[in-house]
C-alpha cells in the first residue's frame, strides 16, 4: 500500500509545512520495506521540496508522482497523490478543488485503510468549509471504517476532526465521547502531536459544558504532550484554551494576563486561526471588565485580522460574532451593522453562525438606527428561524435517544450471548468432566479385568504344575514302583530267568531317564530351541516308538518365554504319546521365520476322542492335553488337534510381533 497524508483539522488555518512534515515521517515507516517505484521516488522528492517551503514545486512533482501512479495502475499511489494534492488546494482554501481531487480518488478501487483516509480527509475539508453536518457524515463514516481498517494516529485524528465538528453544531457532549475514543487511539501509539491536539479540543468542550476544573486538567494535559511533540502551535493554544476556562471560571485577570503574554507569540508564527480565537477570548475577557480602551484597541486589531483570512472560516466567523455583540452592548449600532455584513451567507446557510441569532442582532441595530418596521420584520423572522431550530433540536435529540436504545439493545443482545455463551461452556466443561470420569472408571474396570485374568492365569498355571506333578508321582507310582515290585518278586522266586530280570531293569531305567529330561528345566542361555528339543527327543527311550525331529530357522532370535513354553508342550505331546497312543512312530516340527513360530506334533496311534476333537480327559492323556492348551494360551498361541485313521496331529501357531524381538 502507498502511503497518504491524514488532514488533521488541529486549527482552520494550519500551515501546509506541519502536514507535510507528518507526510515525512508517515511516509519513511510505509515506504521502509518496499523498492520504491517512480512514483515513490517523485513523492519523496515532493517531500524534501515541502520541507525546504517550495509548495509550487511540491505541488508539481506530485501531479507528476501521480501520473506514475496511473501508468503502473498503483491505485494506492494514485489515491495517496490525492490527498496531498487535495490538502495543498485545502490550505490555500481552494476548498472546492480540494473536494475535486478526493472525490476523484473515492472513485479508485483501494484498500478499507485509504478509504477511509479518503473520507476522514472529505470530511475535514467540509469541516474548513463550516459545513459540520457534512464534516459529522463522512468523518463518521471514516471512523466507521477505520474500526476495521486503521487504529492509533490514524483513528486519532478521524476522532479529533469528529469532535470539532460536532462542537461547532452545538452538541459538546458527543464531540467529548469522540475527543475520548481519539485520545486512548493516540496513547496506543504513544503519538503525543496528536494527544496535544485532542486535548485542547477536549478543554474547549469541557468548557463548554461548564466544567471548568476538568477543562483545565485537559489544557494542562495538552500543553504536556505539546512539550514532549515540541509543537508550539499547540503549546500556544493549550494556553490560550486554560485562559478561556480562567475566564469561566471568573478568574478574568489572570486570564487576561496568560493571553495577553502569548498573543505576541502567536502573531509570530503567524497562525491566525489560533490568533483569531485568542483575540476573541480577549474581547470577552475585557467585555466582562468593562475596559472600553482594551476593547477599542483589541475590537481594531481584530477588524484588521479578519480581512486576512476566509469570512466563512469557523474563528473568523466566531470572532465576528463576539464583535458584533460587543458594538451592540457599546451602542454603536452601525459598526456592529457592519460587522454583520462581513458574515459570509455559507456560514449563515450551514449554522456555522446562528442564523436566529444573526437575525436578532440585525433587528437590535435596526430599532437602534430607528427603522422599527425592519426591527419588526427581522425579529418575526428570528422567531420562526428559533421554531425551526428548536425542532432539529428536538430531532436530534431523538436521533441521539434512539442511538443510544440501540446501542443499549446491542450491550443487551451482547450480555445474553455472553450468557449464553457461559452456559455452553458450562455444559462442555461438564461434558467434559463426566467424560473424564468415565474413562476413569473404564479404566480402574480394564486393569481389574486384567488383573483378574492374570491372577486366574496364574492359578490355572500353578493348578497345571500341580496335575504334572501329580502326573509324574502316578508315573513314579505306577510304572517305577510296581514294576521294582515286580522284579523283586520275580528274584523271590525259586525260577529266576537273569536274562528277563535284566530285561525288565533295562526298561525300568528308561522309564526313570524319561522322566528325569521332562522333569530338567532348559537352559535358553547357552542353547536355542531346536537344540534342546533334538537332545531331549534323542534321549527319549521307548523300544516300541521311533520318532523323527526337523527343524528350521535361526532360533537365537525367538523370544525365552515362548521356546520355553513350546519346549514343555512338545514334551506334554510326547509324554502322551508314548504313554496312551499306542504308536510306533511320531514326528516333532518346528519352523520359525522372526515372524512366526510352527510347532507340529504327530504319531500314527490311536487315541479315545470326544466330539470337540479333543482327547477326554477321562483317558490318561487328559491331565497333559489340558496343560498343553493352558500353556498355549499363556503365550497367546493358536492350538489345534486333529484325529484321523492315519492318527492324531497337534499344531501350535504363534504370531512373533517387531516388539518381542527387541525385547530379547
Amino acid at each position: 500500500m502507498k502511503s497518504y497524508i491524514i488532514h488533521i483539522q488541529r486549527t482552520q488555518y494550519s500551515f501546509f509545512f506541519i502536514y507535510l512534515l507528518m507526510l515525512i515521517s508517515f511516509q519513511a515507516c510505509q515506504r521502509s520495506s518496499q523498492t520504491p517505484s517512480k512514483g515513490d521516488e517523485l513523492y519523496t522528492q515532493a517531500e524534501e521540496m515541502a520541507v525546504k517551503g517550495d509548495f509550487e514545486k511540491t505541488y508539481q512533482l506530485l501531479r507528476k508522482a501521480y501520473a506514475s501512479y496511473q501508468d503502473v495502475d498503483d491505485k494506492e499511489g494514485m489515491a495517496s497523490a490525492w490527498i496531498a494534492l487535495a490538502q495543498i488546494k485545502a490550505e490555500d482554501y481552494q476548498l472546492d478543488s480540494a473536494l475535486s481531487y478526493v472525490d476523484q480518488a473515492l472513485t479508485l478501487q483501494v484498500s478499507d485503510s485509504m478509504y477511509a483516509a479518503l473520507l476522514n480527509e472529505k470530511g475535514a475539508i467540509f469541516s474548513i468549509m463550516g459545513e459540520m453536518k457534512q464534516a459529522v457524515r463522512y468523518i463518521r463514516q471514516a471512523i466507521e471504517l477505520g474500526d476495521k481498517a486503521f487504529y492509533g494516529e490514524d483513528k486519532a485524528v478521524a476522532c479529533g476532526n469528529a469532535a470539532v465538528a460536532y462542537r461547532r453544531l452545538g452538541m459538546p457532549d458527543s464531540a467529548c465521547y469522540f475527543l475520548e475514543e481519539g485520545i486512548q487511539a493516540a496513547q496506543e501509539v504513544n503519538d503525543d502531536e496528536d494527544l496535544a491536539y485532542l486535548y485542547n479540543n477536549l478543554s474547549t468542550s469541557l468548557s463548554t459544558l461548564g466544567r471548568q476544573e476538568e477543562a483545565l486538567r485537559a489544557s494542562q494535559k495538552a500543553y504536556e504532550a505539546a512539550v514532549r511533540a515540541d509543537d508550539m502551535t499547540e503549546k500556544l493554544s493549550a494556553l490560550s484554551n486554560k485562559g478561556f476556562t480562567l475566564m469561566k471560571k471568573g478568574e478574568v485577570k489572570k486570564a487576561i494576563q496568560l493571553m495577553e503574554e502569548i498573543l505576541p507569540q502567536i502573531d509570530s508564527i503567524q497562525h491566525y486561526a489560533l490568533e483569531l480565537k485568542t483575540l476573541s477570548y480577549l474581547l470577552q475577557a475585557y467585555l466582562e471588565q468593562d475596559d472600553t480602551q482594551k476593547i477599542n484597541y483589541y475590537l481594531n486589531l481584530s477588524e484588521q485580522l479578519v480581512k486576512q483570512v476566509p469570512t466563512n472560516s469557523i474563528n473568523a466567523v466566531g470572532l465576528l460574532e463576539t464583535m458584533a455583540n460587543i458594538k451592540l452592548k457599546k451602542g454603536d449600532y452601525v459598526g456592529a451593522l457592519s460587522t454583520l455584513e462581513q458574515v459570509d451567507s455559507t456560514a449563515l446557510s450551514n449554522g456555522t453562525y446562528p442564523r436566529d441569532i444573526y437575525l436578532k442582532q440585525k433587528a437590535i441595530c435596526a430599532a437602534g438606527l430607528g427603522d422599527f418596521q425592519r426591527a419588526y420584520n427581522l425579529s418575526i423572522e428570528a422567531a420562526a428561524v428559533s421554531d425551526t431550530l428548536r425542532g432539529e433540536n428536538v430531532q436530534r435529540q431523538l436521533s441521539e435517544l434512539s442511538e443510544q436504545l440501540k446501542a443499549q439493545e446491542r450491550e443487551t443482545e451482547i450480555a445474553r450471548l455472553n450468557k449464553t455463551v457461559a452456559r455452553r461452556q458450562l455444559y462442555i466443561v461438564l461434558f467434559a468432566m463426566s467424560f473424564i470420569i468415565l474413562a476413569l472408571l473404564t479404566g480402574i474396570y480394564i486393569y481389574w479385568r486384567r488383573r483378574r485374568e492374570a491372577q486366574e492365569q496364574a492359578q490355572k498355571y500353578v493348578e497345571g504344575l500341580e496335575k504334572e506333578r501329580a502326573r509324574f508321582a502316578r508315573e513314579l507310582h505306577d510304572g517305577a514302583c510296581n514294576e521294582l515290585l515286580g522284579i523283586g518278586m520275580t528274584i523271590n522266586t525259586q525260577m529266576v530267568n537273569p536274562d528277563e530280570v535284566a530285561s525288565r531293569i533295562s526298561q525300568l531305567r528308561d522309564t526313570l531317564r524319561n522322566i528325569s529330561h521332562e522333569l530338567m528345566p532348559p537352559q535358553f542361555d547357552t542353547v536355542t530351541l531346536d537344540e534342546i528339543l533334538n537332545y531331549y527327543l534323542q534321549h527319549i527311550q521307548s523300544p516300541t516308538l521311533t520318532i523323527h525331529f526337523s527343524s528350521q530357522g535361526d532360533f537365537s532370535t525367538l523370544p525365552k518365554h515362548i521356546a520355553y513354553e513350546l519346549y514343555r508342550i512338545t514334551q506334554e505331546a510326547v509324554g502322551n504319546i508314548i504313554s496312551h497312543a499306542s504308536a510306533t512312530e511320531a514326528r516333532v516340527e518346528i519352523k520359525y521365520n522372526h515372524k512366526e513360530v510352527n510347532l507340529t506334533v504327530s504319531d500314527n496311534g490311536q487315541h479315545v476322542s470326544t466330539p470337540d476333537n479333543t482327547t477326554s480327559k477321562t483317558s490318561k492323556g487328559g491331565i497333559g492335553l489340558q496343560s498343553i492348551h493352558d500353556r498355549a494360551k499363556s503365550i497367546n498361541a493358536t492350538l489345534n488337534i486333529s484325529h484321523d485313521n492315519q492318527g492324531t496331529k497337534l499344531t501350535i501357531h504363534k504370531h512373533i510381533s517387531s516388539k518381542m524381538n527387541k525385547e530379547i
